[in-house]
């Protein structure tokens, strides 16, 4: 596949390479330490993405994820998309946080590589309380189950009963739509 770092000569080394020259042409050892080259706009494409951490993710809803990361053309955008896909990765509840690393591709071709080092996301919860007031009571157990099956879904259930109040039930599934946590189907 041909990039668009061919177009610019430059592959991840070649931007490496490019912003060290840059340090070493100011040879004054002063201004050697705050040289700073912007490769920003430099255009590349991201070879191959690896995640580990994670114990339940289905291969859909990661592609889904990273679809705009993939279609990234310049390392700013590069870089930008791969935190907006951790982003969401946090707000769905599948990880509780994510380390990115860039690197250079291991197999030493164009682009770069991308890794996810992520710690893995809460899969259940259960939640009691007791509400009293006057001349009544209730009390109510809550449970939740995230990332069902792999692609940030989530079932809570509410169980209550008091002293007014019967008996009631209530639950919940939510299902992102396109990995997106601010667009959720729910049930």
């Amino acid at each position: 596949m041909a990039t668009d770092s061919a177009v610019d000569g430059l592959s991840a080394r070649g931007i490496f390479d490019e912003a060290q020259q840059a340090a070493a042409r100011h040879s004054r050892p002063a201004q050697a330490a705050s040289a700073v080259v912007d490769i920003s706009k430099h255009s590349i494409s991201i070879n191959r993405f690896s995640i580990s951490g994670v114990s339940r993710i289905r291969h859909g809803f990661l592609s889904t994820l990273l679809e705009p990361m993939f279609a990234a053309q310049t390392v700013e955008r590069a870089v930008a998309e791969s935190r907006e896909a951790a982003g969401k990765l946090q707000a769905l509840g599948i990880v509780k946080g994510v380390h990115i690393e860039l690197d250079q591709p291991q197999n030493g071709g164009e682009g770069i590589d991308v890794h996810f080092s992520c710690l893995d996301g809460s899969r259940y919860a259960i939640r009691t309380g007791i509400n009293v007031g006057d001349d009544e009571g209730t009390a109510s157990v809550t449970g939740q189950l995230n990332n069902i099956w792999g692609g940030g879904e989530s079932l809570e259930a509410n169980y209550s009963r008091g002293s007014k109040t019967q008996a009631a039930f209530q639950g919940l599934l939510s299902v992102p739509v396109n990995a997106d946590p601010q667009r959720q189907l729910r049930l």
